[in-house]
């Protein structure tokens, strides 16, 4: 009886153990969990570190779930849900990897224009380099042009442009080295792919081709595809810079959020694309600097008597011309016009309204190579951030025989409807350069305020 109970007792004092045991190990497990994720969620910023040391810290490194991994060339952000948002040049980011010499590379959040790639796979002769990127020609860099103090903050980025046969296989031996690049595939997967913060639901180019001179894209789904031209038929896909920061840069704040991400460049009070200026009760889009003028778009639709305008309550022509009489173009012009108020900051300018389409090669420049001059116009191929806006009606044509024209997506892709199909509109001006600020931050929120 004695044994029995001996037996009894212990092996009662065994659960008792074994319990208690895995209570402690619930503990450590879920106050890890806790304290790793309140680091993440509150770092500790050193002024003394640069921004990759920063985020390398031996407490923001993940080894389960979401986060950033360490990996053979550096560290990688992986999953959907992680807080590596950057503002820089008045855009949100997403920071894709942590180099080994120190820079970051990060791509755009959103996407910033939409293109066809051109004839030649090879990344260093696409047309969507040339948009990307400043070189010798005429209306190159359009989008390097927008990046605020580049040469303080922007290093040369390397680029994976090997040939892709099987998408399981990808490989990153043969390297580019750009300033302004896009996604690899081998990036996007080791992000995650499909289930990855780089999925966004765009139509996207990559910076890889296939065995047979096409390239490859995410689709929408994610998934990814080289179909990129059939016969004749070129596609248009979003363009989503990628570019590296300098490894000396300092983190100055934020904790990677969407709502407060990682600032490099806090001080940043200059006129600069991407920010916004109150003007005539609009708000304002800054979507391009010259030495004499600031190109800006609505941020919102036209509306006319608490209704949207659109073609339908104006007889449309393809080429936009403020001359005839009853057309958008005269509209815009003349009644749209003479209700702004401070008339004399705006100035007329030439608005680009050149063919883009197979007959030109699909080279975005030649919408360059023909313009009218106007007061208020609206956006065309090549515009920065054409894609923030969807269904809205561009000045660029597609086929002026055929009477297309392209209408803004947000998707990625370019899409064209017939010139006499209602759709929306959002005006485009050029305000001096000389106006006056006298307040405002230039964000959506308090944007720039005119005055005298």
């Amino acid at each position: 009886m004695k044994k029995l109970l001996s037996v009894k007792v212990s092996l009662e004092s065994f659960f008792v153990i074994e319990s208690l045991l895995f209570i402690v190990a619930l503990f450590i497990v879920f106050g890890y969990r806790l304290v790793h994720f309140y680091l993440i969620e509150n770092p500790k910023i050193s002024n003394e570190l640069t921004m990759a040391k920063n985020l390398t810290q031996g407490r923001n490194i993940s080894i389960f779930g979401d986060g950033l991994y360490s990996v053979d060339d550096g560290f990688v952000y992986k999953g959907k849900n992680v807080n590596n948002y950057v503002s820089y040049s008045n855009r949100l980011w997403r920071i894709i990897r942590i180099n080994n010499d120190n820079t970051i590379t990060m791509v755009t959040d959103d996407l910033v224009t939409s293109l066809v790639w051109g004839y030649n796979s090879n990344y260093n002769s696409s047309y969507i380099k040339e948009w990307l990127n400043i070189n010798d020609q005429d209306n190159s860099g359009i989008f390097e042009d927008t990046l605020v103090n580049a040469s303080e903050y922007v290093d040369e980025t390397n680029l994976c442009t090997d040939i892709v046969v099987n998408i399981d296989d990808a490989t990153c031996g043969n390297i580019t080295s750009s300033k302004i690049g896009l996604l690899s595939i081998v990036d996007y997967k080791k992000a995650g792919a499909e289930n990855s913060y780089l999925n966004r639901g765009f139509y996207e180019w990559t910076t890889n081709i296939s065995s047979d001179n096409k390239v490859w894209y995410i689709k929408s789904d994610g998934s990814l595809s080289d179909e990129s031209y059939k016969e004749d038929n070129y596609y248009s896909f979003g363009v989503r810079p990628v570019i590296s920061l300098k490894s000396t840069v300092m983190l100055k704040g934020g904790i990677g959020s969407f709502d407060n991400p990682f600032q490099i460049d806090v001080d940043n009070k200059e006129l600069s694309v991407g920010k916004y200026i109150r003007y005539s009760d609009y708000t304002w889009e800054i979507i391009g600097i010259n030495d004499a003028s600031i190109k800006l778009v609505m941020d919102e639709e036209l509306i006319i008597n608490d209704e949207y305008f659109t073609v339908a309550n104006s007889k449309n022509d393809i080429t936009f011309n403020p001359s005839i009489k009853n057309s958008i173009a005269y509209y815009l012009n003349n009644t749209f016009y003479n209700k702004l108020s401070d008339k004399n900051y705006i100035i007329k300018s030439d608005f680009n309204v050149g063919e883009y389409g197979l007959s030109s090669n699909y080279d975005y420049k030649n919408v360059y190579s023909k313009t009218v001059s106007a007061k208020v116009g609206l956006l065309s191929i090549g515009n920065i951030d054409l894609n923030q806006y969807n269904g809205e009606y561009t000045l660029t044509s597609s086929n002026i025989v055929a009477e297309t024209i392209y209408v803004t997506s947000t998707n990625g892709l370019l899409v064209k409807d017939a010139i006499d199909t209602p759709k929306e509109i959002r005006p485009v001006i050029n305000l001096d350069k000389k106006l006056n600020i006298v307040d405002g931050n230039g964000s959506k929120e308090l944007p720039y305020k005119l005055g005298w």
